[in-house]
């Protein structure tokens, strides 16, 4: 674990280290897929990707991803599995976000929508993240769409970045 991983991991984010260093994640469905990946002979190279909440209420994307490597050390080592842990909480700063809320009258819910955009996550994320059916977020953005005068994800995030 980087030092980043360690601050994420303190402040109540759903993994931790087990005694003999072996990672743990708090979401069963999460943990049953990383175990499937540190399998010998497991072939299944697809990321799986979850949304879990925390401690705190606040949402993680953990993303694990099978890394090739040759015959030989996949023998020898077994197989490697990277953990990627993000926090889907607002990544614009506070700043922008007041700009959005001033100068096109967003709220909060749709600036939450607009970072998770910009941060990449999907509408299906979005959702997860904040406890809102899939519908909703759709709706919001639809609303989001008509107060920024774009109508694309892509030209949102385009305009959030300048």
């Amino acid at each position: 674990m980087n030092e980043h991983a360690q601050r994420i991991s303190a402040t109540g984010a759903p993994i931790g280290i087990a005694t003999g260093g072996r990672l743990t994640l708090s979401c069963p469905q999460t943990s049953a897929a990383l175990e499937a990946l540190t399998l010998r002979g497991c072939t299944d190279t697809r990321p799986h990707v979850s949304i879990v909440k925390g401690a705190g209420g606040t949402a993680y994307r953990i993303t694990l991803l099978k890394l090739n490597s040759d015959a030989f050390t996949e023998l020898l080592s077994g197989p490697t599995v990277a953990v990627v842990i993000e926090p889907t909480t607002s990544l614009l700063p506070e700043v922008r976000s007041r700009h959005l809320e001033d100068i096109y009258g967003l709220t909060p819910a749709e600036i939450e929508i607009a970072s998770g955009l910009a941060a990449g996550l999907s509408l299906r994320e979005i959702a997860l993240a904040n406890s809102v059916s899939y519908e909703t977020i759709r709706t919001q953005l639809k609303s989001i769409y008509s107060k920024t005068q774009v109508n694309s994800q892509a030209a949102l995030v385009s305009l959030l970045m300048r």
